[in-house]
């Protein structure tokens, strides 16, 4: 698991990264957010760049000047897919227009240095400098004397955006924590914060199964646990809004960290929080379906339907349910009974697939699959999906709809 952890970071690091503003042209992001190493020993972490400029921009990664005789530095492009090395060390990389670069870098302190927030300078010229954001392009680091643990830790939410949300003010949300201990084993405490900022969320947490993610220990508002040297342990994360909460992913953050016996922070994580509309309830409509590629050619066509849709459980982003499809093939009426599950994406539109069976006076006489996209406003939810009958009559199949909440 250890170097699965590894390989994921360099794949997940854009995925942090706010939405770029208009003024904002270049944006960076790191992970993992916190490092803990021995004097002259390097802690190594991933960088992406993103260069939302118009023209190509050349990007470097520099120490800030706070850190001069500190620490020593260096940074060199990856390949995203395998986090191997390309190109040569500590040279300036050219990313296009709308292109991103991944980076592997390494700060090895030559003092000790007690937990501190660097703030990596991303500098990519006349293209513009990244904003510093805690918890997204930093890097919380410590140096001791002596070996501690290193706690890498690897957010993962349920799109895996590095978002984490509830269901309306004041419903659930989810989330989990993967670790390696790096450094030396040692008691951590696992606790959570919003840094400066003031977000109406409740949080508690309990150590996991890493292979079920059951809960192995009590859920409270915090954890402790000794993590051996090079052990894996995981974490599960329940939210419970307490108002709405804007997508502000620079600003609404919550803060995993895991500290020693001493307090000290050994190591941290983060996730953007936010509030999303809540699906829950009945959403009732109509659309039409076209069918072709039918075993029976009698079933090909366009037909009109009348759509129920039952959102009847939503975690976060998460949402699942059930719906009744009825339609008329030619005078023969049908009856469509649906299973489905989907995520909200980041613009809050759902999104999933879903499986089937048909029924004609009660008898099934055809099953299968497909997925779906949609777009809400307000009570409004426009469908589109495809799918396949996977068994009886074989058609294949497009359509949509409009459905209204009751």
């Amino acid at each position: 698991m250890a170097r699965a952890l590894w390989l994921t970071f360099s794949l997940l690091a854009a995925a942090t990264l706010p939405v770029p503003a208009a003024a904002q042209s270049i944006v960076a992001s790191v992970l993992p957010i916190s490092r803990s190493v021995p004097v002259n020993t390097a802690a190594t972490a991933f960088a992406t760049i993103i260069n939302a400029t118009a023209g190509p921009a050349a990007c470097l990664i520099a120490l800030p000047p706070a850190l001069a005789g500190m620490a020593t530095f260096g940074f060199q492009t990856t390949d995203p897919l395998t986090n191997q090395a390309t190109g040569s060390p500590n040279v300036p990389a050219t990313i296009p227009p709308g292109g991103s670069q991944t980076f592997l870098i390494s700060i090895t302190p030559t003092v000790e240095l007690p937990p501190t927030d660097v703030a990596l300078v991303f500098n990519c010229g006349g293209a513009g400098v990244a904003q510093s954001i805690t918890g997204i392009n930093t890097l919380l680091l410590s140096a001791s004397s002596t070996p501690t643990p290193d706690i890498v830790a690897l957010a993962a939410t349920l799109n895996n955006d590095g978002i984490a949300s509830t269901r309306g003010p004041t419903g659930p949300g989810v989330f989990a924590v993967a670790t390696v201990n790096v450094g030396t084993s040692g008691s951590i405490t696992v606790t959570t914060d919003f840094g400066d900022a003031a977000v109406p969320l409740g949080v508690s947490l309990c150590q996991t199964n890493p292979a079920s993610g059951v809960c192995t220990t009590a859920v409270g508002p915090t954890v402790t646990t000794t993590i051996g040297a090079l052990q894996t342990p995981t974490f599960a994360f329940f939210l419970t809004g307490g108002a709405s909460i804007p997508f502000d992913p620079a600003r609404n953050r919550l803060f995993v960290r895991f500290r020693d016996a001493g307090g000290v922070v050994r190591g941290a994580t983060s996730v953007a929080v936010r509030t999303v509309g809540d699906l829950t309830g009945v959403w009732v409509g109509s659309g039409s379906e076209t069918q072709i590629g039918c075993s029976n050619a009698a079933s090909n066509g366009t037909f009109a339907l009348g759509i129920a849709l039952d959102f009847a459980s939503q975690t976060g982003e998460f949402f699942a349910g059930t719906a009744t499809i009825s339609m008329s093939i030619f005078g023969t009426p049908s009856v469509n009974v649906v299973s489905f599950s989907g995520t909200l994406d980041v613009a809050e539109q759902p999104r999933g697939a879903f499986t089937f069976t048909n029924l004609v006076n009660n008898i099934a006489t055809a099953s299968g699959t497909g997925s779906f996209t949609s777009s809400r406003a307000g009570n409004t939810l426009g469908l589109s999906f495809t799918g396949r009958h996977t068994a009886g009559d074989t058609c294949a199949f497009t359509g949509s709809g409009v459905v209204n909440k009751r």
